[in-house]
């Protein structure tokens, strides 16, 4: 039997060479541990209402399929939570992007707004120094010609 990590030789040497039931031998094997004894009951249990023992392989093979149903099922409901935290945080971005984007936009207006009054501002402020720029150069050439005559 094989081990998660590796076949495991020593082991199964050890538990070859002892009188040990199939059950034992693969939980001692895959899991790294003992048959509990509710599960040992169940096992019984089992083998009992099909008139047979717990060392078939009969047996054997459906407990291992019935982990290996157990397993899957346990996995689908894990595979399904992940899925669902997914759609929860992808709605969470999408609500948080959506949100900072209206942001923006305000921003954005009001950058504009502000751009638009400074532009002015200083259309406002280059017209005033030309117009009196254009008066001292008159009051200029006024001074100017009444000091010739």
């Amino acid at each position: 039997m094989l081990k998660a990590s590796g076949r495991d030789t020593d082991l199964e040497r050890i538990l070859a060479a002892k009188d040990v039931p199939k059950l034992d031998k693969y939980f001692r094997i895959v899991h790294g541990r003992g048959l509990r004894p509710q599960e040992r009951i169940f096992f019984e249990t089992v083998a009992s209402a099909l008139n047979t023992s717990v060392e078939d392989d009969h047996i054997m093979h459906l407990f291992v399929a019935g982990q290996y149903a157990r397993d899957a099922d346990f996995l689908s409901k894990r595979i399904e939570q992940a899925k669902t935290s997914v759609e929860q945080a992808g709605e969470r971005l999408d609500r948080i992007a959506t949100d900072t984007s209206n942001e923006k936009r305000w921003a954005i207006w009001l950058l504009i707004a502000l751009v638009m009054a400074s532009f002015l501002a200083d259309v406002f402020i280059a017209g005033t120094v030309t117009t009196l720029s254009r008066r001292f150069d008159a009051m200029e050439a006024g001074a100017v010609s009444t000091t010739r005559k």
